[in-house]
C-alpha cells in the first residue's frame, strides 16, 4: 500500500486517510464483538484442534472474506499515507528521497521493536502516526469532517475495549494474550 501511494502521490488520496483508518478500525471491532475474530482459519493445523465436521464451505468462505477485508483496510490506509510521502519525496532529488525512505524504515523498525518490548496496546501505537497525519491535514487544509474527525474517531474506537475482562493481558508484536 505504501509503495502504491508513493507512486500515485495524489493529495486527494491522502485526504481519505481518516476514512480508511476509521473503516478499518470499525471492521476490526465488528469482528471482535461478533466473536468472528477468534474463529480458526481452516488449515492443515486445524485437524489437531477441531473435529473435521467444523470445517465446511461457509466457514472457509467467511474466514477467507474476513482475512481479505482485514488486509484491505491497512492496505488502504498505507496507500493514503504513501500518497503524502510520494508528494513529499517528489520535492527531493531521487537519491535524497531514497535515503530518507531507508532512514525512515530503519527508524520505524527500531520504534516497533521498542514499543513491542514495552508492550503498548495497539490503540496507543497509532497515536505517533496520527500526529503527523493531523499536521499535514491541517497544513493542506483538508476538510475537517472528512479528514480529522475520522482520525480522532478511529483512536477513540481503538481504545474502546471489547474483550472480556482478563486477570492479565500481554501484548506482543502480532498478538494479545489474555489470562482469565
Amino acid at each position: 500500500g505504501l509503495g502504491l501511494g508513493c507512486a500515485l502521490a495524489k493529495p486527494k488520496v491522502f485526504r481519505m486517510c481518516g476514512v480508511a483508518l476509521l473503516t478499518t478500525v470499525l471492521f476490526e471491532k465488528l469482528l471482535a464483538v461478533t466473536g468472528i475474530r477468534f474463529q480458526m482459519f481452516p488449515s492443515a493445523g486445524i485437524y489437531s484442534w477441531q473435529e473435521m465436521s467444523a470445517i465446511n464451505l461457509p466457514n472457509i468462505l467467511l474466514c477467507t472474506e474476513c482475512v481479505l477485508l482485514m488486509l484491505a483496510g491497512p492496505f488502504a490506509v498505507m496507500t493514503c499515507i504513501g500518497a503524502k510521502l510520494g508528494e513529499l519525496f517528489n520535492k527531493f532529488k531521487p537519491l535524497t528521497a531514497y535515503s530518507i525512505d531507508v532512514g525512515g524504515a530503519i527508524a520505524g523498525s527500531i520504534a516497533f521493536a521498542l514499543v513491542s518490548f514495552v508492550g503498548f496496546q495497539p490503540w496507543a501505537l497509532i497515536i505517533p502516526a496520527i500526529i503527523p497525519l493531523c499536521y499535514f491535514m491541517l497544513k493542506d487544509k483538508v476538510n475537517i469532517t472528512l479528514g480529522l474527525v475520522p482520525l480522532v474517531a478511529a483512536v477513540i474506537t481503538m481504545a474502546w475495549p471489547v474483550d472480556l475482562p482478563a486477570t492479565e493481558t500481554y501484548w506482543f508484536p502480532y498478538q494479545q494474550l489474555l489470562f482469565h
